[in-house]
């Protein structure tokens, strides 16, 4: 299966600077040949204030996790900030799917992704082998320089070298940084985005994952957090329907 070559044009163009624009990938897909995944849908049909998508059946909610802050000792407590961390961790994977489906239902982009393993206690977080829009591909090497390029312009962070860093780091690194390119490319087409505070920390060791809060259409509409999660979750849904990743 080859890569697809798209060359719709958005509702408004998707301007990159000069040095963003060396990221455009032209590497052939010839190692693991992705899946595609594009809806071909028009922005008639986008809801920007969706009906919540339904739940996966083997779906359960966890109420007990505000009465273990109660629990003093150390096995409770241990258990309680790990289910934090998974509450954390799933939002931002819905956050990042959320925007992933706001590209290509408004866009017409075009995600391809490389089948591996699923998530056992977490919701999958996502990041595109590659995405091609308005005629531009981008590699996802190409989207984590224009990430980090973007986050040390805003003064998020500084630019670290990954040689001193274990795999894990670099792995967050990079989800963070995906996170920021498409961040900038909404931002670039004209959307406007709240991000929640950074907590203040010295000698970060991985990108900080900048976290959506709300996010302003370009014809003013607001959108909550709990819009671009719930768009998370239909693309998850449809994602996992389609077996494509």
């Amino acid at each position: 299966m080859s890569a697809t070559n798209i060359s719709i044009q958005p509702s408004s163009p998707l301007s990159m600077s000069d040095t963003e624009s060396e990221f455009s990938s032209s590497q052939s897909l010839r190692e693991r040949q992705p899946y595609p995944f594009n809806l071909h849908t028009t922005s008639d049909t986008f809801s920007k204030t969706c009906n919540k998508p339904p739940l996966p059946s083997d779906f359960t909610r966890n109420t007990s996790l505000e009465s273990q802050r109660q629990y003093k000792t150390p096995a409770k407590r241990l258990s309680y900030l790990r289910e934090r961390k998974i509450i954390g961790r799933n939002e931002e994977s819905q956050i990042i799917d959320g925007l992933q489906y706001l590209l290509v239902t408004q866009h017409h982009a075009t995600f391809y992704y490389l089948k591996e393993k699923k998530s056992k206690k977490t919701i999958k977080f996502r990041i595109p082998y590659s995405m091609e829009l308005n005629g531009i591909t981008l590699d996802v090497d190409g989207l984590c320089s224009i990430g980090e390029k973007w986050l040390v312009d805003i003064g998020v962070c500084q630019k670290s070298s990954e040689k001193d860093k274990s795999q894990k780091r670099i792995q967050r690194s990079k989800e963070a940084e995906v996170n920021g390119a498409f961040i900038c490319i909404l931002d670039s087409l004209g959307y406007t985005l709240d991000f929640k505070k950074l907590k203040e920390k010295v000698g970060r060791k991985t990108t900080p994952f900048l976290k959506t809060i709300a996010l302003t259409f370009p014809d003013g509409t607001i959108c909550s957090i709990e819009d671009v999660k719930l768009w998370g979750m239909q693309y998850d849904l449809l994602l996992n329907q389609q077996d494509v990743c």
